[in-house]
């Protein structure tokens, strides 16, 4: 485990302080758990899933944007 030197200010630290001793916990416990919640989601760039799609898929038999844009407006009932 390395150490490490964080900058808080006086309020925050308070708080910290106060949630640490409710829960019983030190106060590094509780920063090394935000960093965790943190870096939970974290992904490096060349890691990322790729995406499946690009928007492109089954209308659910309704019509496409494109004939959408193509069709006479009055052809369209919901217009």
């Amino acid at each position: 485990m390395t150490r490490t030197t964080v900058t808080i200010d006086d309020e925050k630290m308070d708080l910290l302080r106060s949630l640490a001793a409710e829960r019983g916990v030190s106060v590094s416990c509780l920063v090394r758990e935000a960093v965790d919640e943190k870096l939970a989601w974290y992904r490096p760039p060349g890691t990322r899933p790729k995406p499946k799609g690009l928007g492109m898929g089954y209308s659910n038999g309704g019509p496409s944007a494109r004939e959408l844009t193509e069709a006479d407006p009055g052809d369209l009932a919901w217009r």
